[in-house]
């Protein structure tokens, strides 16, 4: 709700989202992938003012994870994948 109010006033320059994990995986990190994806669709209809941020956090992020992420990353234009660095 808060990012749809915030996109409708014009107000916000950049959004830069993360993307923690695949749909199946959100519970793990205490998400809720619905909230997510309504977050996403929304932004979606500003690509030149997101940045979707993937962590390869080796838990969450897989091979066969980031597969199942891919269908929610249609028509962003940027998408940074980071390195997982551990303190």
């Amino acid at each position: 709700q808060i990012i749809k109010a915030l996109t409708e006033m014009e107000i916000v320059d950049f959004w830069a989202i993360d993307f923690k994990t695949s749909p199946e995986k959100y519970k793990e990190v205490g998400g809720d992938f619905e909230k997510v994806e309504e977050s996403l669709n929304i932004l979606r209809n500003y690509p030149d003012k997101v940045e979707v941020r993937i962590t390869c956090y080796p838990p969450l992020i897989s091979e066969e994870e980031l597969k199942k992420m891919i269908p929610y990353l249609k028509g962003f234009k940027f998408i940074a994948l980071q390195k997982y660095v551990p303190e």
